[in-house]
């Protein structure tokens, strides 16, 4: 089937991500110098002056040790409609799709971009699943406080005077 300018297709998103990082770093460091100094002064006629000794040691020891780890994973489902913006000359299909959807004053808005071949497209279903969308850009965000309870003018007056 030949897509044009304009054509839509529905994607299925379906993606899933993890990632995992473990850094573990020990050092240790020790060090030490010496210096020592010994003076005779000459003997007198009245039994002479004992030996002088100096001595001055320096030592520094450290102990550094770094641990950490980190675990993410995401998954991400969802069907969206994108609109063929542009055919390349060896029929690749530039798609572009954005939705928005507002759950009791909470949003949440998908958008998708890439390239597609006509050939991952379900014949029948005009569907394409989103790890065969080549340079694919798919953003997810929500605004707004999901869950939060809505109490009515009369109880958020009574909570404000009644602790």
């Amino acid at each position: 089937m030949r897509y044009g300018i304009g054509d839509i297709i529905t994607i299925v998103i379906t993606e899933r991500t993890q990632a995992s990082a473990n850094l573990r770093d020990n050092n240790s460091d020790s060090r030490s110098k010496q210096l020592g100094l010994s003076v005779e002064p000459p003997a007198t006629k009245a039994g002479g002056l004992p030996n002088i000794k100096a001595a001055v040691d320096l030592s520094k020891n450290g102990d550094s040790r770094k641990q950490g780890e980190a675990l993410r994973q995401n998954d991400f489902s969802s069907l969206i409609s994108a609109r063929v913006v542009a055919v390349s000359p060896t029929g690749m299909l530039r798609i572009r799709g954005h939705k928005l959807v507002n759950i009791d004053r909470n949003d949440m808005e998908v958008s998708i971009t890439g390239w597609i071949r006509p050939q991952d497209i379900a014949v029948g279903a005009n569907t394409v699943e989103s790890a065969r969308i080549a340079d694919a850009e798919i953003d997810y965000a929500q605004r707004g406080a999901l869950g939060k309870p809505r109490a009515s003018i009369a109880a958020r007056l009574m909570g404000a005077l009644w602790p």
